[in-house]
């Protein structure tokens, strides 16, 4: 029983009818001051007399015995197979999880962007000025370093 205040378990009376009951010593006083645990402790000792009463009344047959035994030699050779066919939904969770891994590509983090720096009217004027000024766009200068100079000037 947990405290002497408080209704007994049905642990605690299972334990205290089969003789598991870890503190013996504890007498069954609260029966007398507690109508509700002493009909639950009435209805589960009635339950397991009445068990009791059945298993001695109808004896055991030699064939019951035998097909009991003959059951369990079957089960326990029984081939190992059902045990991998047990075994594969863990199986089969373990490969998917193996292929998730597997497969998980992180996505790429965005590179940082530099902003600008504040640029002056001035420089701001002479940058475009020698954009306009090109005679060329500036992609096509490491195009020209693979040419000589003088087919460049054919060009023109």
């Amino acid at each position: 029983m947990t405290t002497r205040t408080k209704h007994w378990t049905d642990e605690d009376l299972l334990a205290r009818l089969y003789g598991a009951d870890p503190a013996p010593q504890v007498d069954l006083s609260h029966f007398d001051d507690c109508p509700d645990c002493a009909a639950r402790w009435t209805r589960l000792a009635g339950a397991r007399g009445a068990v009791l009463a059945a298993a001695s009344a109808a004896p055991c047959r030699d064939e019951t015995l035998r097909a009991q035994r003959l059951a369990v030699w079957e089960r326990i050779e029984r081939p190992a197979h059902t045990r991998l066919l047990r075994a594969a939904p863990a199986a089969a969770t373990c490969l998917v999880l193996l292929l998730a891994v597997a497969l998980n590509h992180p996505t790429p983090q965005p590179v940082p962007t530099q902003i600008a720096t504040a640029v002056s009217d001035d420089q701001l004027f002479t940058d475009i000025a020698s954009v306009v000024n090109a005679d060329s766009p500036r992609a096509v200068e490491p195009l020209r370093g693979l040419f000589p100079e003088s087919s460049h000037t054919e060009m023109q």
